[in-house]
């Protein structure tokens, strides 16, 4: 039966009588049957493809490390039933093999010190026993893999934060984060580790933080080290702020000659942010405010005021007036 009978015969059913109805039920699953056998038919059948494959390098040779880019992916020309092609395209991307480095590396493919070719051809039968299938693999890309290893030295480096915080309303932190250990010991190439002044930890934010911080933190590796520790502790003390304000006197500093000045006003107001229970703390004495008689120049009358000392436990946020007047006595 072509096409246009199937078509005719399709639209035309609610014309029809239930015997033609059934009689094209009938037809309908006779050929969705032969279509699904002719399916599995044709999926039994070999055929040759390439299939594509994510590379992972296994036990390396250990105080060793690979100092040169290797190929990240494989490609194999296989011979295979249909069925299973099928399946290697549609998992693509979880497609791996691995090679076991320390296994693979010999004098017979040393083609100088501490550098190695291994022929992948030689690693086929290893390639067909990951793959689990009943497979032949025909050919190989790249034909051979390089190896160049580089012994490992040990270096102590210090430790770096790239962590943001994202303080809740009105909290802030009461002292320094910091990372405990402070540091860690690195294993890599000479020549990488003689420059090397410090590993950072993965780029990190915490919002809204409104409480004391103790989180573990991974850290962040270049291909060139590696390291036993993995992740640190980062803490960080946080508390509820308020802000506060005081007068402090004003000094004059670098006066010559026994310069007098007369300052309007002689007291400068500091406005603050500081920790709730630091806020019943704070007295004038903490701060020095100053004016420098060796900034005074012809055609003005201000100058600028300076905070020499203010107590570690708050946040200076404006000094009013920033600017005094003067009159020098004689």
């Amino acid at each position: 039966m072509d096409s246009n009978s199937l078509f005719n015969i399709f639209h035309s059913k609610d014309k029809q009588s239930p015997k033609s109805r059934r009689s094209f039920s009938v037809m309908l699953i006779c050929f969705l049957t032969s279509t699904f056998l002719w399916a599995l038919i044709m999926l039994s059948k070999n055929y040759i493809a390439h299939v594509r494959f994510h590379l992972a390098y296994e036990n390396i040779p250990s105080g060793k490390m690979i100092t040169n880019p290797l190929p990240r992916r494989i490609e194999f020309l296989i011979n295979a039933s249909g069925l299973d092609l099928l399946s290697y395209r549609l998992k693509s991307t979880d497609n791996k093999i691995s090679i076991n480095v320390n296994d693979n590396i010999d004098d017979h493919n040393r083609i100088a010190d501490n550098v190695y070719r291994v022929s992948t051809k030689n690693l086929v039968s290893e390639f067909t026993e990951q793959l689990k299938r009943d497979v032949n693999i025909q050919s190989v890309i790249p034909d051979s893999i390089e190896f160049n290893f580089s012994g490992l030295l040990t270096k102590k480096v210090a430790l770096r934060s790239d962590i943001k915080i994202n303080f809740g309303k009105q909290f802030d932190a009461t002292a320094d984060p910091h990372l405990v250990p402070d540091s860690i010991l690195v294993s890599g190439p000479l020549s990488y580790l003689d420059t090397l002044r410090w590993v950072r930890t993965a780029d990190t934010t915490f919002n809204d933080v409104k409480t004391n911080l103790n989180q573990l933190v991974p850290l962040k590796f270049d291909n060139n080290i590696s390291s036993e520790v993995k992740s640190v502790r980062f803490f960080l003390s946080v508390e509820k702020f308020t802000e506060g304000s005081i007068q402090v006197p004003l000094q004059t500093i670098n006066t010559v000659d026994n310069q007098k000045l007369k300052i309007f006003p002689d007291k400068v107001k500091v406005n603050y942010i500081v920790a709730l229970s630091n806020y019943e703390k704070i007295t004038e004495a903490q701060f020095n405010t100053v004016i420098d008689a060796s900034e005074i120049t012809k055609g003005s009358n201000k100058l600028k005021v300076e905070l020499l000392k203010a107590p570690k436990e708050v946040k200076i946020l404006t000094i009013e007036p920033e600017k005094v007047e003067y009159i020098i006595l004689k």
